[in-house]
């Protein structure tokens, strides 16, 4: 990745997690705070790649993005935090749900395998293949609500394997 002019260096992401094991993905975001608030996000007390990435993001006038992660196959979208305790099955809607879940819709129908919503763990079935991302499990602070709270973005997660580091030599047929 080399467009980030926040950063000095090109960067090549094999994993969230930087060298010190931090999760780049957490921005820490209160959905419960009013909708889109570009201003007030704190950049203290955050990795120096999370917060390149976060004023990446909100110098760019995106509409429109999706994440790859590896893991689970399932199209995820906001809000993954729900604010109960429950760590699961709490479903968290955005103002504008039910666009999240078409756009959602529109990627897992085009996957055979996601759209089943049942790829890989037994006990797990997700419905045509997408899901609300705090129903599958709770995530305080994850980058597709940081999007859509401080940049106006709709973003979706795309969850487009089992495994969730597939060596390279394995990455050509993933993607197809």
């Amino acid at each position: 990745l080399n467009h980030f002019p926040h950063l000095d260096e090109t960067l090549i992401f094999s994993s969230p997690n930087n060298e010190i094991n931090f999760d780049m993905y957490l921005f820490y975001t209160d959905n419960n705070q009013n909708l889109f608030c570009p201003e007030g996000v704190s950049f203290s007390d955050r990795e120096p790649e999370t917060i390149a990435m976060m004023k990446w993001i909100m110098a760019q006038p995106f509409v429109l993005s999706g994440n790859l992660h590896g893991g689970a196959v399932v199209a995820s979208y906001p809000f993954d935090n729900s604010g109960s305790d429950a760590s699961c099955c709490v479903g968290s809607p955005t103002p504008d749900d039910d666009l999240f879940k078409e756009l959602a819709l529109l990627y897992a129908s085009k996957n055979p395998v996601m759209k089943s919503g049942d790829a890989c763990e037994d006990d797990e079935h997700f419905d045509n293949g997408i899901t609300n991302g705090a129903y599958w499990y709770e995530l305080d602070g994850g980058m597709q609500d940081f999007n859509y709270v401080h940049s106006n973005c709709f973003e979706v997660t795309f969850e487009l394997s089992c495994c969730k580091y597939p060596p390279a030599k394995d990455l050509a047929t993933e993607w197809e």
